[in-house]
């Protein structure tokens, strides 16, 4: 993918493994932009280390949103 961003000149901010939890947990920071900075971050996209297809053929992906937290959650319990 980054080879890919980087012959069309696109940004590609970030990659790493974590699990659900983690990615939840670290939204839940309210993280800065690596995009934009100044900025909390939106949220993350998160794909399998083997891509995974529904019946119909689409790509299943899971985003994980801080808008989706509100204030006062302080635990997710996978």
């Amino acid at each position: 993918m980054k080879e890919i961003a980087k012959k069309l000149d696109l940004l590609y901010p970030w990659e790493e493994m974590m699990s659900l939890k983690e990615a939840v947990d670290f939204i839940m920071g309210r993280p800065q932009s690596v995009l934009c900075a100044g900025n909390k971050m939106e949220g993350l996209v998160l794909r399998s280390p083997v891509e995974l297809y529904t019946n119909n053929g689409d790509r299943v992906i899971c985003k994980v949103k801080v808008k989706d937290f509100v204030d006062g959650v302080k635990d997710y319990k996978a």
